[in-house]
C-alpha cells in the first residue's frame, strides 16, 4: 500500500489522474431559452448489456423530461445533446434531509447509445469491480482519493467559433484528498471528503453542479526506478452534499462502496434483469 499526502505527488501524475479519471465523467445540462445551465455531474457505468450515468437523486428532479438534455463530454466545443424519450431516469434512493441522504439515482441510457458518447467516453463495469469493492477493498488511506465533477460558478462564456453563435464553457476542479467514513445509515454507506477553499485554488466556496459527482480512489505503486505510478482508478462513491465552508475547507458528503456495488447495482439489475 502506498500512502502519500497530495503535496508529494508530482503534477504529471496528478495530471495523468485527472485524464483517466475524467474519461468515465459527464456533466448534466438542461437546454433552453438559447442558453444551457449546468444542472450535474455524472459518472458513466454499465452492467450486462445496460449503460447509465450514476448521479445523485436530487440531480434527476431537475433535469428536463421532455426535448433534450446536454452531456459535457469532452474540452472540445460541442452541442452533444440526447432526446429526453430514450432516457429513463431510475430514482434509486432519496431521503427527507439533504444533508443526510441517501440520495442516489441514474440515468438509463438507451440500447442504441449514441455512437459519439460511446466513442469518446469510458464506462466503468460494475460486475468486474463488485466483488472486490465490497468483499476486500482497499484501506481508505491506501493512495489518494478525488472527486470528478463539474461546477457552476466556474461556467463562463467564452469567444463563440465554429459556425456556433454562442459558446458556454463548463469548467470542473478535482479536488485531491482523503477520506473519512461516516457512520452506516439505512444499509447506506457514506464517506465525507473534505475541500480546499483557499487563495490560488480554482474551486469556488460554493460548488453546484458537482452533486452526482464520482468519488474515485487511486492506488498507487511504485516503478523499478521507484517512480511514482498509478495503480488503480477505482468508482468508490457518489457526491451528493456540500457543508458549509469553515477554516478554507467544506465538507462533502458522499455516498460508498456499498452504495454504489450493492444498492445501484441491484436497483440496475432489477430494472435490467441481467446477472443473478
Amino acid at each position: 500500500m502506498e500512502r502519500l499526502a497530495p503535496s508529494d505527488i508530482p503534477e504529471q501524475l496528478i495530471s495523468e489522474i485527472q485524464h483517466r479519471v475524467t474519461d468515465f465523467t459527464v456533466g448534466l445540462v438542461q437546454l433552453g431559452d438559447g442558453d444551457a445551465y449546468l444542472r450535474g455531474s455524472g459518472t458513466l457505468i454499465e452492467l450486462g448489456s445496460s449503460r447509465a450515468i450514476l448521479t445523485a437523486h436530487h440531480v434527476l428532479d431537475v433535469l428536463p423530461t421532455t426535448g433534450r438534455v446536454g452531456m459535457i463530454l469532452s474540452p472540445d466545443i460541442s452541442a452533444f445533446t440526447v432526446e429526453t424519450a430514450g432516457l429513463h431516469y431510475l430514482g434509486i434512493a432519496r431521503g427527507n434531509e439533504h444533508e443526510l441522504g441517501p440520495d442516489l439515482g441514474a440515468i438509463i441510457l438507451p440500447p442504441d447509445a449514441p455512437s459519439s458518447l460511446v466513442a469518446k467516453k469510458s464506462f466503468v463495469n460494475l460486475a468486474k469491480h463488485r466483488e472486490r469493492m465490497l468483499q476486500a477493498p482497499p484501506e481508505t488511506d491506501d493512495g489518494l482519493w478525488c472527486v470528478s465533477g463539474y461546477q457552476d460558478e466556474l461556467t463562463d462564456d467564452i469567444e463563440p467559433s465554429r459556425g456556433f453563435k454562442r459558446v458556454k464553457r463548463f469548467r470542473g476542479f478535482m479536488p485531491i484528498g482523503c477520506v473519512k467514513e461516516a457512520p452506516v445509515s439505512n444499509a447506506f454507506d457514506y464517506f465525507t471528503f473534505p475541500v480546499p477553499h483557499r487563495a490560488g485554488l480554482p474551486m469556488p466556496d460554493r460548488i453546484g453542479g458537482t452533486s452526482g459527482a464520482g468519488l474515485w480512489q487511486i492506488t498507487l505503486a511504485r516503478d523499478s526506478d521507484g517512480h511514482l505510478k498509478v495503480k488503480d482508478c477505482l468508482l468508490s462513491g457518489v457526491a451528493f452534499y456540500q457543508g458549509p465552508v469553515q477554516k478554507g475547507s467544506s465538507l462533502v458528503r458522499c455516498h460508498g462502496r456499498s452504495s454504489v456495488y450493492k444498492s445501484v447495482y441491484c436497483a440496475l439489475q432489477g430494472r435490467a434483469g441481467v446477472l443473478k
